[in-house]
């Protein structure tokens, strides 16, 4: 609830409009928001994955912040049992000072609790998850969808988050080049996405802690016909469609390009290729909501 509540305090911080409606038991709601141009795959799965994480947040999958958990786990247990690479640590190197049950924190060895198990082990699925949103899976699957879905299955979603991501690649991705304003840009644009999907996700009900899965939907086939490969950390669901007979909460957000005027608006769904020809790929790590963080010092 806690979560809830922040972040409809803060609703009217953005002016993306959004638009609310209820079928049935189901709470809809649809918003559109922009992301800077020019729009390149790394921008792009930057601001997914942000987007991700501030969903696990308010949706009480996990109950703080991803920042305020990174931080505090790197403080108790260490970047090691997180499985991040240390600063300063050259890749391959061991650290001999860390036992598996055991962390290093101010140079005394310390025993890890069983909260704060629980928390790395929601911290590594987490990393895991939104780790398999590369630039090179946008680049390769150009996805028309990609969903975050809660629920003790994804065939039958509590809740639903879909991205609608066919206004921004429309005309391909933008080829990546390497500079510090570029790195600005695509810092930005997660903060960007997560303001102004946070109004249309406000007037959400409060959600339960639960599971999460990670899906995209795109064309099964390239352009001769030939098969796509499944990326790294997908696997393809042929026949795949979730059953929303028992969803509270369906969300949807077209993204689209900032001062691009040609794309759809909150009444009038974005125009999508045909569905015929697209299937579901489903993330192969999901994460397991955790409800309560009592105990990890910091948090």
């Amino acid at each position: 609830m806690a979560a809830h509540l922040t972040c409809a305090r803060a609703e009217g911080t953005s002016s993306v409009a959004y638009s609310r409606r209820e079928i049935g038991a189901m709470e809809r709601t649809r918003a559109s928001p922009r992301v800077a141009a020019p729009v390149t795959a790394e921008l792009m799965a930057h601001a997914l994955r942000e987007a991700v994480k501030f969903l696990l947040f308010v949706r009480q999958q996990m109950p703080s912040s991803y920042d305020e958990l990174r931080t505090a786990l790197l403080d108790t247990v260490g970047a090691d049992a997180m499985g991040l690479q240390e600063d300063g640590q050259e890749d391959g190197q061991e650290d001999d000072t860390v036992s598996p049950g055991s962390s290093k924190v101010s140079g005394k060895r310390k025993r890890v609790t069983s909260v704060e198990r629980a928390a790395t082990k929601l911290f590594r699925e987490i990393e895991s998850m939104v780790g398999c949103l590369t630039p090179e899976l946008l680049e390769a699957h150009r996805p028309e969808r990609v969903a975050l879905f809660l629920g003790s299955t994804p065939n039958r979603p509590k809740e639903m988050f879909v991205f609608e991501l066919n206004s921004v690649q429309r005309n391909g991705y933008t080829p990546w080049v390497q500079s510090p304003e570029a790195t600005r840009v695509v810092g930005n644009a997660g903060r960007r996405l997560v303001r102004e999907c946070l109004p249309a996700v406000a007037q959400c009900p409060p959600g339960a802690t639960t599971k999460a899965f990670l899906m995209f939907k795109a064309k099964s086939t390239t352009h001769d016909g030939t098969t796509k490969q499944p990326s790294n950390g997908f696997l393809p669901k042929r026949g795949f469609e979730p059953n929303t007979k028992h969803t509270t909460v369906s969300a949807e957000f077209d993204v689209g390009v900032k001062g691009d005027d040609d794309v759809g608006t909150v009444n009038a769904p974005s125009e999508k290729n045909s569905d015929s020809e697209s299937i579901w790929f489903q993330c192969q790590t999901a994460v397991k909501g955790l409800k309560t963080l009592k105990g990890v010092v910091g948090l």
